[in-house]
């Protein structure tokens, strides 16, 4: 009868904890999956191509060969030692790419993007700013209504603006 009692206990025990891994959130290894629900975490990958569907995504990329992918609005992208950082996001994003080769994003209104320590940092916004420290080439173009890209006003100080400086 203790045989009995020990075994059941063991089994209560094993599908107690089952039911905790399934219900916490962030247990999961798989980090597309916390994509979806707006934190994205990606670190020491070869590539990290990310989708997130819902606005206010929060998407932290780390020593990866490649990080990119697409965010809707209220977008946070930070991407730090890495080969190369692209994002296409909506409207009021704010990016930060450190210590890469290529920083590539193209954004529609209100985005603030910063690009410090970058080989080539090139942005396209339809309004908002940029400020490129330390970087090799620091592209930024303005979406016309045309759709013809016109450069974007350098404002001095390395901040580059489609808008008023």
């Amino acid at each position: 009868m203790i045989l009995g009692y020990a075994s059941m206990w063991r089994w209560v025990s094993l599908v107690g904890t089952a039911a905790q891994l399934v219900c916490l959130p962030g247990c999961n290894d798989d980090w597309e999956d916390d994509c979806v629900h707006g934190t994205c975490v990606c670190r020491d990958l070869d590539s990290c191509n990310f989708q997130c569907p819902k606005p206010g995504c929060r998407v932290d990329c780390a020593r990866s060969s490649s990080c990119g992918g697409q965010c809707v609005d209220h977008c946070a992208f930070t991407c730090h030692d890495a080969s190369s950082c692209a994002l296409t996001c909506g409207d009021d994003c704010a990016v930060s790419c450190s210590r890469a080769s290529a920083c590539d994003v193209d954004c529609r209104h209100g985005c603030h993007v910063m690009c410090s320590d970058v080989s080539s940092c090139r942005i396209t916004l339809t309004d908002g700013w940029v400020v490129c420290e330390r970087a090799g080439l620091c592209q930024v173009t303005c979406a016309s209504p045309g759709g013809t890209p016109i450069p974007a006003d350098d404002c001095g100080g390395g901040r580059f603006a489609c808008g008023p400086c």
